[in-house]
């Protein structure tokens, strides 16, 4: 393989590993959130 293809390759995964941390957070934050108004509603409700 050459550099270039190298570097591209490199390129795509930095950018692939990035986005995908970014939706695990959230992810992560959504699945807290939804935990909180769930818990708020239940509160509310009873």
């Amino acid at each position: 393989m050459c550099r270039e293809c190298i570097k591209k390759v490199l390129e795509w995964y930095s950018f692939g590993v990035i986005v995908g941390v970014g939706f695990y957070i959230g992810l992560t934050f959504a699945v807290q959130v939804l935990k909180v108004v769930t818990d708020v509603m239940r509160q509310w409700c009873l």
